[in-house]
């Protein structure tokens, strides 16, 4: 107790002192100004804890965000990639088949192409239609097979191809030379298979330049 009392003498006595040799006024202004400094230094002590934390929150938030974005990213390019390189391999073994069938198209029934003097017209016959058949059967097989991995408009396109190939197709397996028969309609299905097979061609490939657009680098 009196130990305390000597602390309260003390600080009453320097009070006095500072009071006796500081006009009052000024004294009051430099305690206020000293206050001030205190609980402005405490107050921006307990702000900067408060923004750092904040900051922090905000930082990791971010890092939460950026890590979930790369993740969606990288399955985006994958998935993009994968869809690339399935319907690419599709649409080019459709191709591939179509463009056995038309080059048998244009020789058979063709009254423009001579014919080998080792082989008779009936052998020639024979091996064109079997050369017909092979590569018509493959065909169908590529286009329904792979049906679900491209754009519609090339399989109606590759549909109307089936059509023209198997009337053809039909006609050549039922038919043998010579006789008038043997070149009817020959002309009209040739026509109607390459222009369809130039169209499929310029649909194929706006459909790979679509797709290589879309493919992230």
């Amino acid at each position: 107790m009196e130990e305390a009392m000597n602390y309260a003498e003390i600080w009453h006595a320097g009070l006095a002192s500072l009071f006796a040799i500081v006009p009052g006024a000024t004294l009051v202004v430099a305690l206020s100004s000293w206050l001030g400094k205190v609980w402005a230094s405490r107050i921006l002590e307990g702000d900067r804890v408060k923004y750092q934390r904040e900051m922090a929150e905000v930082s990791a938030s971010y890092e939460r965000k950026s890590a979930f974005l790369r993740s969606e990213l990288e399955k985006t390019v994958y998935v993009s990639r994968l869809h690339f390189e399935t319907e690419f391999a599709a649409l080019k073994e459709i191709w591939s088949a179509l463009a056995e069938v038309r080059g048998v198209f244009v020789e058979i029934r063709s009254a423009g192409i001579s014919l080998p003097t080792i082989e008779t017209q009936a052998e020639t016959t024979n091996r064109q239609v079997a050369a017909f058949g092979e590569g018509y059967n493959k065909l169908p097989k590529a286009v329904h097979h792979n049906s679900p991995f491209y754009p519609k408009c090339i399989f109606d396109e590759v549909a109307k191809l089936i059509g023209i190939a198997y009337l053809e197709y039909f006609q050549v397996a039922t038919m043998r030379p010579p006789g008038e028969w043997w070149f009817k309609g020959a002309d009209e299905n040739r026509e109607a298979f390459v222009t369809g097979a130039g169209r499929l061609s310029d649909l194929i490939r706006e459909r790979i330049d679509e797709l290589a657009i879309r493919i992230p680098v």
